[in-house]
């Protein structure tokens, strides 16, 4: 563990995944910035890709990294009132098909370890990002995710005057945010599942916009004050 000049401490966590390919090594990954007062706030995303020929992944694992990395060294800064943790986590993409335990390897991982070292009990909420580099960037609410969460963030989106990217459609996805949802703590997922290049060789930089990266960091960065206030 490696302390950062900006107290944000670095944590590498190795383990090893039972998947239908075998038992494969996987890492997540954790900056932790301190805040004032006992709690977490975890934001999330993964940052591994589907396993596909000339697949870049682009958008699905490399648009929500790339917001991760940014609002990790913006809240570097900060002092927040609750202690913000990003984790990238490994493993989201299944191995082989979407089905029983082929997926989602990271969070599964995260969530039985925080059980075992107490820290599942801090965590006040957890945000996932997702696929959120499409050049038409539409996120849907996402049915699975806590409702009075998913509000602030749409509540956010429409203040800064997103709502285009942000409508008030419903979806319903199967994504990191479950294993947390199962848990018990309140999540939500930001993400964009109409990508038309998903999982094929055109996700790459010619189908992102870093334009729709600024809009989810910003959305993100303005519901955190609303989420610290209604989880104190």
């Amino acid at each position: 563990m490696d302390e950062h000049p900006l107290d944000t401490t670095y944590r590498n966590t190795s383990y090893f995944a039972d998947t239908p390919a075998g038992r494969l090594p996987m890492k997540n990954i954790v900056a932790k910035i301190p805040g004032e007062r006992q709690g977490i706030i975890l934001l999330a995303t993964h940052y591994d890709t589907k396993r596909l020929d000339n697949f870049v992944g682009a958008d699905d694992g490399g648009s929500s990294t790339g917001v991760m990395l940014e609002l990790a060294r913006k809240m570097c800064a900060m002092r927040p009132r609750y202690s913000i943790w990003i984790a990238f986590f490994d493993g989201e993409e299944a191995v082989l098909e979407w089905s029983g335990s082929d997926h989602t390897y990271g969070s599964r991982h995260y969530v039985a370890l925080a059980r075992k070292n107490g820290s599942l009990a801090t965590l006040k909420a957890f945000v996932l990002v997702d696929m959120i580099g499409d050049r038409d960037l539409r996120i849907k609410r996402d049915q699975n995710s806590t409702p009075w969460l998913t509000t602030i963030i749409w509540d956010a989106a429409r203040e800064q005057k997103l709502t285009t990217y942000f409508p008030a459609e419903s979806t319903q996805i199967e994504d990191d945010h479950l294993e947390f949802t199962a848990a018990g703590i309140p999540s939500v997922d930001i993400i964009d599942l109409e990508f038309g290049p998903w999982h094929t060789a055109g996700d790459n930089l010619n189908s992102v916009s870093a334009g729709s990266l600024q809009v989810v960091g910003d959305v993100v960065v303005a519901a955190l004050p609303q989420i610290e206030a209604r989880v104190k």
